[in-house]
């Protein structure tokens, strides 16, 4: 069990870690969960945008020298993650493995954060590509 004195210590360590007032350089984060109903048509575009340096044109994974990643459309994945796993993904991003949060690694001109729209968006046509019966074997006519 912990002593007051080590929960203190605790506490003024992730304020000072994680307290931080310009963490997010005056941009607002975009809803946990989302308001509205995605746009596959528009969610393809901006995950051209923001995620297929990394992720490839149309989600089925990338390799190169620095980076491997699945695909995140792959019918076993998209069973396993729920549309608000994948928005808690985008949002948060995934350090450890070198993915970006919502407000994006991209450089140079024109470079921003995904909107709240578009990151619904992205969600909405990543969920498209999931199929009914994932995991069980095809049924032939």
């Amino acid at each position: 069990m912990l002593t007051d004195q080590q929960i203190a210590v605790l506490a003024q360590g992730m304020e000072a870690e994680w307290g931080r007032a310009d963490a997010l350089g005056g941009q607002t984060p975009p809803a946990y969960a989302s308001n509205s109903a995605g746009d596959s048509a528009q969610g393809q575009s901006a995950f051209t945008m923001f995620c297929a340096r990394c992720h490839g044109a149309d989600g089925t994974g990338a390799a190169s020298d620095k980076i491997h990643t699945g695909s995140l459309v792959d019918p076993a994945y998209l069973a396993l993650i729920s549309d608000q796993g994948l928005r808690s993904l985008i949002l948060a991003g995934q350090p450890q493995e070198g993915m970006p949060d919502w407000r994006s690694d991209m450089t140079g001109p024109g470079s921003r954060a995904m909107t709240d729209q578009e990151i619904t968006d992205i969600v909405a046509w990543l969920a498209s590509h999931r199929i009914a019966t994932p995991g069980q074997p095809y049924q032939h006519p």
